[in-house]
């Protein structure tokens, strides 16, 4: 499959380039002056996204309750984007948080202990753009939804903001404590109307 893709982009390079000769001619100076867009840029190679990298296991507490976490960041696509795969387990549910998802959700209690009985799993890309220098990414998660990220980094810092249509707006601050160590700082709305904040604690295992 690979073969024919390639010889196939081949092909229509070849004809694209035969069938304007003129243009092609004329562009020549210009072509042997200026670099080749489609070159790919050097790796990532910024501290903080560096020092992510790895495997990391911790817990969070919000006003919705606790939870156990696993996250593991990897490098990939030659170095050009982090990977991220995330697992958190409900350990406790505030009675608070419970009742104010019936209220906006209109769930039976059935539901809302089925609901928090499964675990949350989550995957998602982040880079740096190119020509800003601005954090993007994109995240999917086990409800089936799709948020895009923006934001920026420093030295031991990492700030972004993340948006979808099925779960609002929320930011994420992560902040590097020591050699192994880091502190996620969240808050948000949903698209119910129900606002969370919260801190994850997490120490790295690998």
């Amino acid at each position: 499959m690979y073969y024919k893709l390639l010889l196939a982009v081949s092909i229509m390079l070849l004809l694209s380039l035969s069938a304007f000769p003129q243009e092609a001619e004329v562009g020549k100076d210009k072509m042997s002056t200026e670099p080749m867009e489609m070159m790919p840029p050097q790796p990532l190679n910024n501290a903080m996204l560096n020092w992510l990298v790895g495997e990391w296991e911790g817990t969070t507490e919000t006003n919705m309750g606790k939870s156990e976490d696993w996250m593991k960041i990897e490098k990939g696509l030659d170095g050009q984007f982090l990977l991220m795969h995330y697992k958190g387990k409900n350990t406790e549910v505030k009675d608070e948080a419970m009742k104010s998802m019936k209220e906006q959700m209109h769930m039976t209690d059935e539901q809302i202990n089925e609901m928090m009985q499964k675990p949350y799993m989550g995957m998602g890309v982040i880079t740096l753009n190119p020509k800003s220098g601005e954090l993007m990414g994109y995240w999917f998660d086990s409800y089936r939804d799709v948020s895009k990220g923006t934001g920026t980094v420093e030295a031991a810092k990492s700030m972004m903001t993340w948006t979808s249509p099925a779960m609002g707006t929320m930011s994420r601050t992560t902040e590097k404590l020591g050699p192994d160590k880091m502190k996620i700082t969240i808050k948000g709305k949903d698209t119910s109307g129900i606002e969370f904040e919260g801190t994850s604690m997490m120490t790295r295992k690998k």
